[in-house]
């Protein structure tokens, strides 16, 4: 109870003050927030492996982490981890002990389509694995949206628009990585 009564003190001052002290979470207020290295702990060591790769490809940029556990009747998934650049996600992963995907976001359809017309041009055997890491959504929400991969037409969740990358093997890895790493730099420049 002083625990709660700490917190309510601590709360802003406003009209909805007391509600606070209704809210409180008492059992979860205090934990500690897992990290990256705690959530590699419960995963396989092919998915860590995949995390250490990824963490160590944003390394030097300034990223924030954003780790949200997840429920099973919310997701396949316990972990959800995103990493923010200047306000949006670049990349993140879904993971537990025996499932993990690896997701690069893009923000905007239109930002596939741009980045997909350039891989077509550069490296076609790495524009055809990128191709296939976005799953076709058939739904009828006014958020799907079509994106084009060269002269074929998807239609993708326009509320996540990124790739997803589900168990990866190293190659995998690699491509995404390499991906990532490319796209970041074309939107640097924008």
């Amino acid at each position: 109870m002083m625990g709660g009564i700490a917190y309510l003190c601590k709360a802003p001052n406003s009209k909805y003050k007391w509600m606070n002290f209704l809210r409180l979470d008492f059992k979860n207020a205090y934990s500690p927030i897992p990290t990256v290295n705690d959530i590699c702990k419960t995963l396989s060591a092919r998915s860590s492996e995949a995390v250490r790769k990824l963490e160590n490809n944003l390394s030097g940029m300034s990223v924030k982490v954003k780790i949200k556990p997840l429920r099973g009747i919310v997701s396949d998934f316990k972990w959800k981890v995103e990493y923010v650049y200047k306000g949006k996600n670049i990349c993140g992963f879904y993971a537990d002990n025996e499932s993990f995907m690896l997701c690069i976001y893009f923000n905007h359809f239109q930002n596939i389509s741009e980045f997909v017309n350039l891989l077509y041009e550069e490296d076609h055997d790495l524009y055809l694995w990128f191709k296939e890491q976005f799953p076709e959504r058939l739904c009828k929400c006014p958020n799907n949206r079509r994106v084009t991969f060269g002269d074929e037409s998807r239609r993708i969740c326009g509320l996540s628009n990124r790739a997803e990358i589900v168990n990866p093997d190293d190659c995998d890895v690699d491509k995404a990585l390499y991906v990532l790493r490319k796209y970041r730099n074309i939107g640097s420049r924008r």
